[in-house]
């Protein structure tokens, strides 16, 4: 087994499954831009506002 395929011993699932979600929100929000300039935390912090607001502040299932 992988470092990668190692589950996080801090989180949970749910909390596993919301970083994910946030993770690829803030990819494409980077991607709709083409990637340009040093935005990664503001990328962040909108894919994780665009998820509670998907699915609220309780976004773990």
């Amino acid at each position: 087994m992988s470092n990668k395929d190692k589950p996080i011993p801090t989180q949970n699932q749910p909390e596993r499954d919301r970083h994910e979600m946030v993770e690829v929100a803030a990819y494409f929000l980077a991607e709709h831009r083409g990637f340009e300039g040093d935005h990664q935390l503001y990328d962040w912090v909108c894919g994780e506002e665009a998820i509670t607001h998907a699915f609220g502040p309780d976004s773990s299932y």
